[in-house]
């Protein structure tokens, strides 16, 4: 998955989170295809997510236009679309927060040893401790594919709420979840922009 102060932004982070052993691990990556809608404290609206072969894809408003965002989960980048085409496609360093999308950089967090079961959405999952760099944060209920069905805890600060709607361990298309060729980084993107006093070129000289 920040610039936004709105907890939305890390519901991907404790959505992906996967099953420890008896000792606080860093998650591994989901094991199955499927597609989830989450409701995020704070969000106004559910959230819509969706993973295929390590690359989860989610949709959201950033700077008021629709965009869909495509999160490789090994190496933390995030690819920027424009929802329905129409403009190019962005990378981001790894590690950027997109304000508006459920996009987050996972590598950081870790889960203890089960602490019990439960279940959410019609599915059984197992009960973990969640860290941060070694930091307690909270609890999750975690599926046998890897996959996060619920958060309760506090991340940077805020509080967050997580819980699976629905789940559907069904295949997904790859189409969906693949970097479009001659995606640039966002020094290329800024470098299409017109020209912009003070942001992609020099400010000009007050007369």
């Amino acid at each position: 998955m920040s610039a936004s102060s709105r907890p939305p932004v890390l519901a991907l982070a404790v959505l992906l989170l996967a099953a420890g052993s008896s000792a606080a691990a860093q998650m591994p990556l989901p094991r199955v295809d499927y597609s989830a809608v989450l409701r995020v404290s704070g969000a106004p609206a559910p959230v819509r997510v969706a993973h295929h072969a390590g690359v989860m894809r989610s949709e959201g408003q950033v700077g008021g236009r629709a965009v869909v965002g495509l999160l490789d989960l090994a190496s933390g980048r995030v690819t920027l679309l424009p929802a329905g085409g129409g403009g190019p496609a962005v990378q981001l360093p790894p590690g950027t927060p997109v304000p508006g999308l459920a996009d987050f950089d996972l590598r950081a967090f870790a889960l203890g040893p089960a602490r019990g079961r439960s279940q959410v959405a019609g599915h059984a999952c197992t009960l973990h401790p969640v860290s941060e760099r070694g930091q307690p944060v909270g609890t999750a209920c975690v599926h046998v594919q890897d996959i996060v069905l619920a958060f309760d805890g506090t991340v940077r600060g805020h509080a967050v709420k997580m819980e699976t709607l629905s789940l559907s361990l069904a295949a997904q298309s790859p189409a969906a979840f693949t970097v479009p060729a001659g995606a640039g980084s966002i020094t290329d993107w800024l470098q299409r922009l017109p020209p912009i006093p003070g942001l992609t070129a020099p400010r000009q000289p007050v007369p």
